[in-house]
């Protein structure tokens, strides 16, 4: 009799075909894990970046502000009422929404809206002013500072924050 050889339903599983080891799922796992970590850096670093970008806007729309308020009280302004310190608060500001204002006095009422809007959007957020006569016309640099945490770098003067600065000017002609 001839015997004929039946294939086992039981069939030896080739080593390629057993699935996946315990190693390799950790060394997976790490992987994704490594990535997943590098991903929420590079958020957090996106962040602060946004801020500070959001900080340098605001300073170019504060110190625009400003520019403008001086072009619409030109004798204000080509008397040089919109010079002011940094470090220099207003005190009693006159009401001029309600009120008719001379140009000295709401050059001192837009100069301390103006100071307190740097105040309220910026941390350790400070404004100034200088301006110097030149001929017929007078030239502001508008100056507004502010501290941010842009680097992990800590400074012996003020601590991680860093202070920056935006500047601008502007040339105001006698319209009288």
């Amino acid at each position: 009799m001839i015997s004929v050889m039946r294939p086992s339903i039981y069939r030896t599983v080739k080593s390629s075909n057993r699935g996946f080891t315990l190693f390799e799922v950790l060394i997976s796992m790490a992987v994704v894990a490594f990535a997943l970590l590098h991903s929420l850096a590079l958020t957090v670093r996106s962040l602060q970046l946004n801020q500070s970008a959001q900080f340098r806007t605001q300073a170019v729309v504060l110190s625009g502000d400003i520019v403008e308020r001086m072009e619409a009280n030109n004798p204000g302004a080509f008397n040089r009422n919109y010079e002011i310190g940094a470090d220099s608060a207003i005190s009693n500001s006159p009401n001029c929404l309600n009120t008719t204002c001379t140009s000295a006095q709401l050059a001192q009422f837009d100069l301390a809206q103006w100071k307190q809007a740097i105040a309220n959007r910026f941390p350790g957020g400070k404004g100034g002013i200088t301006a110097n006569v030149s001929g017929d016309a007078v030239v502001y640099t508008i100056t507004i500072t502010w501290l941010d945490r842009r680097s992990k770098t800590t400074y012996a003067t003020s601590g991680s924050q860093e202070t920056f600065s935006y500047v601008a000017s502007k040339i105001i002609y006698n319209k009288v």
